[in-house]
């Protein structure tokens, strides 16, 4: 009985911290240069992070690139649901029973064998266009970026203080 216990204790340990950190604004973001003054940028989190902070995360990295540059302006152009689901599967060798709940999930093992878990994984994309001066036209979002880095440092504090930190 023992055996069967510490068997789902080791298999639920290896699985849930696996998955409890959420991933850190530098660790999910992404950005792929489509122009001089275009950008793709992106943020990908894991199963502990807030569907809502994905897409707050890529403007924060899309208005820190165009302080860096220099730009006065941020319109952003497209946006993309880039949200992963997936199932995790783990074997038991022996005869368990058993529930545990973390990380986005709930994994049931009921018996010998495989269980499967599902694990969402929110992720978003923006498309963006930076400018010097605040541009005509009409655009999804237009942004001027002093302004907009105000409201992200009253926002979220840890962001801009990790990005402030690392300016040049």
């Amino acid at each position: 009985m023992k055996t069967h216990h510490a068997v789902l204790v080791v298999v639920a340990c290896v699985v849930l911290l696996g998955g409890c950190a959420t991933t850190s604004y530098r660790d999910g973001t992404y950005e792929w240069k489509q122009s001089e003054d275009t950008y793709l940028v992106g943020f990908k989190g894991n199963a502990n992070t807030d569907g809502t902070d994905v897409g707050n995360y890529a403007v924060i990295r899309a208005v820190e690139i165009g302080r860096k540059l220099g730009y006065k302006w941020m319109a952003i152009e497209g946006t993309r649901d880039v949200t992963t689901r997936r199932s995790v599967n783990f074997s038991t060798p022996e005869t368990t029973t058993g529930t545990f709940t973390d990380a986005g999930f709930t994994a049931v093992s009921v018996g010998g064998g495989t269980s499967s878990f599902p694990v969402f994984e929110p992720g978003y994309e923006i498309l963006v266009k930076y400018f010097e001066e605040k541009p005509d036209g009409k655009f999804l979002e237009l942004h001027n970026l002093d302004e907009l880095w105000a409201e992200i440092k009253e926002r979220y504090p840890e962001q801009a203080k990790l990005i402030s930190s690392t300016a040049h």
